[in-house]
């Protein structure tokens, strides 16, 4: 290598180095397979010199091993010895040098995509030091403190946590155990204001108290911004921090300006307090050990039943609380609900749709029940009877998905039912029942009430604590645990807790759901719940006849046959990141329409709803927005100068004394494949294979411990390999041929590696017993699995 001449000018730009012309790189190593084959492996490099005076090396290695002759005996696969005995297996290309500097400038000048621009931005301390081509790359220092970057074919990640505290990276803060975190910016006192219970109508706190403890919450926010600003000096890039640290500040003011608007209005301030109890209320009914106590105490749920009401409901957490972007995000969309007197044109509902941005499983959903419930609250205070009728639409792209979220959403609404039939003198929430209505396809649930009826005779009335194979989303009463029943009758299907001492026992109450398209046209629901695709096939469920509004779409948007009411307030749109490709551009064209039939006239104005989204990932979110909805967007919460602190989303560090830097705490972990020659289904087989065969040599080498119960609970947790698929093309070419590859290629490593082994050789299909209740409950956490024990 010596030999070589790594000479290059910006005027050369590009020189290749090839084992031709060059011997050092040709045969670099080479071994006699017999008298006329050789083994052998070449190099070539390859220099650029790029504008600003940058030098990039490109290693690629070469099999120059004979090559193999194929005919319609011989061909090439990797089942061809001949073949295997030319490659070389573990080759690991690995450059080290202590010149090595990061791959990428920060300032490159090739991103013209402003967004792109703030990314870089934002990860300006994580530096790449080169990319593969057919492999990956990695990077380390040995002892010596010497650079290596080398190649690699499983490349790993491990993903830090997110924490919801807001906390300051700059102070530390030891904790009992030793470990040292950074300081939290709430302290005990100020996080007060995050605690469901205490800003609800259900405590004895004064509305002045809440006010002064939600102002102090958005001052840490505004301190944390200050802390923000103070260190812009020391960047390269100051405008670009400058811009962040403006658009947290316009952010800021407006949280702080609809507090003091709005919550110092007592209406407003009631309507506030009594979302914040529905919350509470759900929560607490969540908690299997409460529901129990329902069950065995026979009280009656009054309101001073939940005035008593412990909020010590999450373990290893005294009170239970929003978190503090679920709070903000809500401040921030009071403008959306109450109308300011400062924005004429009502800009932040008719213009601008506010998008959440947080890591899945962060919290997003409880963000905008609250908003939800909010919602509802107000029109049913201030707009009486005209607000009866469809005041929320909540809209998901997986039906999967739809029932997963319909089950916590269902609890929030008997929750406001609940406050509605204590018909409180303050707090009087109208004689239309507040409900929620499922509206999905056919194959989900049935849309007609004789296929109701059907699915409740043959599946829903026969289902077991362990086996529930209807359609039919109900199987406990979210309120008190207890078996629910049905009855028919000329107005339809309703649904009852069998407990006499539940709220909805049919003498009090029915648990107020719709769950087929009859039902839900005819008695339109307070919060309606479906899929994107749904809403495609209202026109063509259009009645003008007075005895068919069971057939008439029209009344979801206030109007129809004896039927006046408001058009829907809120358009909750969840996983806004799945509506790209062929579903985006389906959903945006009958988006206008929905817009349309949901906007109405107030004293001369149009109002249209507000449109509030959520996203795990966020990639050209304003361009999306405004081709879906015609509307400019908001995301929150907005970046800080550096991307692992937003103040309300925190990647979650510690260290020990003596430390010197932070260490992220990670409980994710992410390890790519990338086959050679291999079909995306093939690969799934073979990993779900190798998994498979893992897991049986772990159990034969840990027999001791298969019956012990933290086991059995892990395995139940853990055990299980989910696979996901980009499209439905792709999982039903996998499925149509999995059952028979994946048992074909599993035994065959089972027999070569479990070999000799006293463990049966047993493969499990699907069956009916894995309903789809149960697969929504292991995609939602550990509360919905127990929910389904």
């Amino acid at each position: 290598m010596r030999s070589l001449n790594f000479h290059i000018s910006t005027e050369d730009g590009k020189v290749i180095y090839s084992p031709q012309k060059n011997d050092c790189l040709k045969n670099i190593i080479s071994l006699n397979i017999n008298e006329s084959e050789t083994l052998s492996l070449s190099v070539w490099l390859q220099l650029i010199k790029t504008k600003d005076d940058r030098t990039y090396l490109k290693i690629l290695l070469n099999n120059s091993s004979t090559e193999v002759n194929t005919d319609e005996q011989h061909y090439y696969s990797i089942v061809s010895e001949i073949v295997n005995e030319r490659c070389l297996f573990g080759v690991k290309v690995d450059a080290s040098s202590k010149h090595l500097c990061q791959y990428k400038s920060v300032s490159s000048g090739s991103l013209d995509d402003e967004e792109a621009h703030k990314l870089n931005f934002l990860y300006r301390n994580i530096k790449d030091y080169g990319v593969g081509h057919l492999c990956s790359v990695d990077w380390n220092k040995d002892d010596k403190g010497l650079m290596h970057v080398f190649s690699e074919f499983m490349p790993s990640i491990e993903s830090p946590d997110v924490e919801p505290v807001p906390r300051d990276k700059s102070c530390e803060n030891v904790e009992q155990d030793g470990v040292i975190l950074p300081k939290p910016y709430l302290d005990l006192e100020s996080s007060q204001c995050l605690q469901f219970k205490w800003l609800s109508f259900l405590s004895p706190t004064s509305d002045t108290e809440i006010l002064n403890n939600l102002l102090g919450f958005l001052d840490s926010y505004k301190s944390w911004i200050q802390t923000q600003r103070d260190y812009i000096n020391s960047l390269d890039n100051k405008e670009m921090a400058f811009q962040n640290v403006k658009d947290c500040e316009v952010n800021y003011e407006r949280m702080k300006a609809n507090v003091i608007e709005f919550l110092t209005d007592s209406s407003k301030m009631k309507a506030f307090r009594v979302m914040n109890a529905a919350m509470f209320m759900q929560l607490w009914h969540n908690k299997k050990e409460n529901q129990k106590q329902i069950r065995e105490d026979e009280t009656e749920l009054n309101f001073e039943f939940y005035r008593k009401a412990t909020d010590d409901i999450f373990p290893g957490v005294e009170h239970a609380a929003w978190r503090p972007f679920q709070l903000a995000f809500i401040l921030l969309n009071l403008d959306g609900i109450f109308k300011s007197q400062n924005d004429l044109s009502w800009s932040k509902r008719n213009e601008l749709v506010d998008l959440v941005w947080f890591p899945t499983g962060g919290g997003k959903t409880e963000a905008y029940l609250g908003l939800i419930a909010l919602t509802i609250i107000n029109r049913r205070l201030t707009k009486g009877e005209a607000g009866y009728g469809v005041t929320a639409i909540m809209r998901y792209t997986l039906r999967l998905l739809t029932t997963q979220q319909f089950q916590r959403a269902l609890r929030l609404i008997l929750a406001l039912e609940q406050v509605r039939l204590w018909e409180l003198n303050n707090c009087k929430l109208g004689d239309e029942e507040i409900s929620i209505g499922l509206f999905v396809g056919d194959q989900s649930l049935p849309n007609s009430l004789d296929g109701l009826k059907d699915e409740l005779r043959k599946n829903w009335e026969s289902r077991t604590e362990t086996n529930n194979n209807s359609k039919i989303p109900l199987d406990l009463c979210p309120w008190c645990g207890s078996k629910l029943k049905h009855q028919i009758d000329r107005s339809g299907v309703k649904f009852y807790c069998e407990n006499p001492y539940c709220t909805f026992d049919v003498v009090n109450a029915v648990i107020p759901v719709r769950l087929c398209d009859d039902d839900i046209y005819k008695n339109p629901p307070t919060l309606l719940f479906g899929t994107v695709d749904k809403f495609a096939q209202l026109a063509y469920k259009v009645n003008t006849g007075g005895n068919r509004t069971n057939k008439d779409s029209r009344r979801l948007f206030g109007r129809g046959e004896n039927w006046n009411k408001l058009t829907p307030d809120l358009i909750i749109q969840d996983e806004l990141h799945l509506l790209l490709g062929p579903l985006g551009s389906a959903v945006s064209l009958f988006e206008c329409a929905i817009d349309q039939l949901c906007t109405r006239n107030e004293n001369g104005q149009t109002i249209r709803p507000k449109i509030i989204s959520s996203t795990a990932t966020t990639r050209n979110t304003a361009l999306q927005v405004r081709a879906l909805y015609d509307r400019g967007i908001s995301i929150f919460p907005k970046n800080g100068i550096d991307y692992d602190d937003s103040f309300f989303a925190f990647y979650k560090r510690s260290k020990m004394a003596g430390d010197k830097d932070w260490s992220f705490d990670s409980k994710r972990k992410y390890i790519g494949v990338m086959p050679t020659g291999r079909t995306q289904m093939t690969t799934q087989m073979r990993l779900a294979a190798i998994l498979f065969v893992h897991r049986a040599i772990f159990e034969k080498e840990n027999l001791a411990k298969l019956n012990d119960e933290d086991f059995i609970k892990a395995a139940d947790y853990y055990f299980t390999t989910i696979s996901y698929f980009n499209s439905l093309k792709e999982m039903g070419k996998t499925d149509a041929q999995f059952y028979m590859e994946f048992t074909k290629y599993t035994r065959r490593l089972f027999k070569r590696v479990m070999r000799y082994s006293n463990m049966l050789e047993s493969l499990y299909a699907y069956n009916e017993r894995f309903s789809k209740s149960e697969l929504t409950g292991r995609l939602s956490g550990n509360g919905s699995c127990r929910s389904f024990e």
